[in-house]
């Protein structure tokens, strides 16, 4: 059995972060083009918070491997659940999680400002949302397959997409503070020509270094088309 290995590398760590972002963003899609299906209401809304339990997994990972300090979360590497993930990581970084960020051009000068986005998803709405996406999941157990409230007529879109929508202002585009070296992370779900698009700012006492990476060629999570 191969043994996993962890991105440890600054260029290591910024294709395992575009990695995540382009599995969000297909994962978002995927929940947009089930809803033109027009499939049961029971199988679409189980399909649709399995994606939804996933991208909260991705959002944990992705913070984890930003800042790659497996010797301090040893005990992360085998854990799946995003509240005892940022519960670890906040210890150790208070500002882990993604910040909403607004980036504007000018000439030769990009102005990135950090911002309090009330329609992005928060921590805790997160955690909140991957605790509770197992009640549709399950629904094929005998006593939640006959539940009354799974064969009355209701809209099972609205708080589905309200969800999609939360994760694309957070993401759309973000930042993440990486200690060690220090770095800020400037992404995005779709910068690139519709790709994710990451970028390292790199800085010191006199400078600013930027790196800049992007989601093209074939890899195992994407394929050009």
């Amino acid at each position: 059995m191969l043994k996993s290995s962890l991105p440890t590398s600054r260029d290591d760590r910024a294709r395992a972060y575009l990695n995540v972002l382009f599995e969000i963003n297909a994962r978002l899609g995927l929940i947009k083009s089930l809803k033109l299906l027009n499939l049961p209401d029971g199988l679409a809304r189980e399909v649709c918070y399995l994606q939804l339990r996933h991208i909260c997994e991705l959002m944990a990972i992705g913070c984890l491997v930003i800042q790659g300090d497996y010797k301090s979360s040893r005990s992360l590497t085998g854990e799946y659940n995003p509240q005892r993930m940022f519960r670890s990581l906040g210890r150790l970084y208070p500002r882990f999680f993604p910040q909403s960020v607004t980036i504007t051009r000018e000439a030769d000068i990009i102005d990135i400002r950090g911002r309090l986005n009330p329609e992005a998803i928060t921590r805790e709405e997160l955690e909140h949302l991957w605790s509770t996406t197992g009640n549709y999941l399950h629904r094929l157990k005998i006593n939640n397959f006959f539940r009354p409230e799974n064969w009355a007529a209701r809209d099972i879109w609205t708080e589905i997409e309200s969800y999609v929508a939360k994760f694309e202002a957070l993401l759309n585009p973000h930042a993440i503070e990486m200690h060690n070296p220090n770095i800020l992370v400037f992404a995005s779900l779709d910068g690139d020509g519709g790709k994710p698009g990451l970028t390292f700012v790199e800085y010191g006492a006199e400078k600013a270094d930027l790196i800049h990476y992007h989601g093209r060629g074939e890899t195992l999570y994407w394929r050009d088309q």
